[in-house]
């Protein structure tokens, strides 16, 4: 089979010259990034050539807002662990439990009335206009 890169300088396999069985990973988490499921953030952190950009940062990659909320932080950890035959990490879904929990303490505080919430009052009527005659 023949090497092909991809726009990425990733090397895929393809059977023919513009055929590519591997997606365009770069092009794959911009569209994740463009549609809210994965931000991207730049670090100068770590010693590793592979991922770093023009300008020599590091690019990491974390779960989006629509990610949290359509998929969720312990499937995705449970898919992980499943697509690297390994066991889910205990110290990350410890620290799912614990951000639930205090966000459901958080969401029980507003209910309660322990938010810092400010009701509107409704606008006095006014009395019926006379009519001049």
């Amino acid at each position: 089979r023949k090497k092909t890169r991809s726009s990425g300088g990733r090397q895929s396999l393809g059977g023919g010259s513009d055929l590519v069985e591997t997606p365009d990973i770069d092009a794959l988490l911009e569209k994740f990034v463009a549609q809210d499921y994965l931000l991207r953030d730049k670090i100068e952190e770590g010693d590793e050539t592979a991922g770093k950009s023009e300008d020599g940062k590091v690019i990491a990659y974390a779960m989006g807002p629509r990610a949290a909320m359509e998929v969720g932080r312990r499937q995705v950890v449970y898919f992980c662990s499943n697509v690297l035959d390994e066991k889910p990490d205990p110290t990350m879904l410890a620290e799912i439990d614990e951000d639930d929990e205090s966000s459901e303490e958080e969401e029980e505080e507003d209910e309660e009335g322990g938010g810092d919430q400010v009701l509107e009052e409704e606008p006095k009527k006014r009395g019926k206009r006379q009519k001049r005659g």
